[in-house]
């Protein structure tokens, strides 16, 4: 299966994008708000458990929270489409800043209950359906063509170490004895200072088409048509549902009970291996983002395949006399580098080859299905782990991910070669 992959150092550099005043501003907000969703997420989860949430409410609660993060992203392309990008980005972070103050203001006066929670919870995650899509459709707007590819690196290479380091803030305010009120103040500001660098942006382009539920709903379907259109790309987004199912599953089901069961290691190791999937995505997306690829989208089928590496040594670390830490720790790096290697590459392609007045939509089709097969993954992978094994469940998931991979690309380039639009 060739790829016909040519890869060329550019020319290019980071310190000359963000020379770049509006990409720096944007850059850094987004962040904050990376920052700030890892740190709302753990904060969520300390004041759920504070308040005395048993497993199954505490699972209840993570779902109510994350889903409509999914749902709802399939209209938030079809609003960036239609409303100014950087406006509606700055509308999420007030939102969220807002719903959290209110959380704040709650746990002051003693009156913060799980339904509160969850709720509003909720809604401030729900936020990210909207300025996701938004944010990935706004970087054409704000840098040249050329600089696509290694703003799309710099950008994707900060999201998950900064996710990461959000979430380990709730451990230092913990040991500083921070209040939990006082560290959601904390993260409000975050959100809040997210807003004050996208205002500072200059330059911004203002949507004026209309604005009616009917005109969103045939919106989604003009995307969906512009999509059919352009083969690989709908078949590399579409199965990229089946890859977060494994993925997500993989990450927040399998790789902690590997840990504990098969590791025999402290429930406090799984957060090593966390870091390690982020250093693996952050140092693939700035190497990938300094790269000229020829073909952005026929790499992006080599995420599936990197991620069964990766399932391949959490087998075979049992059966080897090499140390079963470093194969793990090995493994995470290559599940973080699967992330990277389909999405910079799929962003890329997206900002390349769809119009801008679509680009919003086929961001959230994308956004929305990697969301929902998250959420999915998590119950199929603990369902598969349940019945046939954590061991045998990694093997299930090996093979499914390297026959989907084959099936995807094939579907994709059989038959389409030497047309334009791929």
């Amino acid at each position: 299966m060739a790829l016909d992959i040519e890869l060329e150092t550019s020319e290019l550099s980071y310190r000359k994008l963000l020379g770049q005043p509006n990409f720096t501003r944007f850059f850094l907000s987004q962040v904050l708000v990376s920052v700030g969703d890892g740190f709302f997420g753990v904060l969520v989860t300390f004041l759920a458990l504070t308040m005395g949430a048993s497993a199954s409410t505490l699972g209840i609660v993570a779902f109510c929270v994350t889903f409509p993060r999914g749902i709802l992203g399939i209209l938030g392309g079809a609003v960036a489409d239609q409303y100014d990008r950087r406006k509606l980005m700055v509308f999420c972070d007030v939102v969220r800043g807002s719903g959290v103050l209110i959380l704040a203001l709650l746990l002051f006066m003693n009156a913060l209950d799980i339904f509160f929670l969850t709720l509003i919870g909720a809604v401030v995650t729900s936020t990210y359906a909207l300025s996701k899509p938004a944010s990935k459709a706004y970087v054409p707007s704000i840098v040249e063509k050329k600089e696509l590819i290694l703003a799309n690196g710099l950008v994707q290479s900060v999201l998950w170490p900064c996710f990461f380091l959000g979430a380990g803030l709730v451990g230092v305010s913990g040991a500083l004895n921070v209040a939990p009120a006082n560290a959601l103040i904390v993260c409000a500001l975050i959100f809040f200072f997210s807003q004050m660098s996208l205002t500072s942006i200059k330059g911004h382009v203002t949507r004026t088409a209309a604005r009616t539920a009917f005109s969103m709903l045939q919106q989604l379907r003009s995307g969906w048509e512009e999509l059919l259109t352009h083969r690989a790309l709908m078949v590399r987004i579409t199965s990229y549902f089946l890859y977060t199912v494994s993925w997500r599953g993989t990450l927040q089901i399998a790789l902690p009970l590997y840990a504990v069961n098969t590791l025999n290691q402290p429930a406090t190791f799984y957060s090593s291996l966390m870091v390690a999937c982020g250093i693996g995505e952050l140092i693939s997306s700035l190497i990938i983002g300094k790269l000229r690829i020829s073909n952005n989208l026929r790499l992006a089928f080599c995420g599936e395949i990197i991620l069964a590496l990766a399932l391949i040594i959490l087998v075979v670390n049992s059966f080897t006399g090499l140390p079963a830490l470093v194969l793990a720790l090995i493994a995470s790096l290559l599940i973080g580098l699967s992330a990277t290697v389909i999405d910079i590459p799929l962003i890329t392609a997206i900002q390349h080859e769809i119009d801008d007045d679509k680009s919003g939509k086929i961001f959230s089709y994308w956004s929305a299905l990697g969301a929902l097969g998250g959420s999915i993954g998590t119950l199929i992978v603990s369902g598969l782990i349940y019945f046939i094994g954590l061991q045998n469940a990694i093997i299930f998931m090996t093979a499914w991910l390297t026959l989907s991979a084959v099936v995807a690309y094939g579907i994709a380039y059989t038959e389409v070669r030497g047309e334009g639009k791929q």
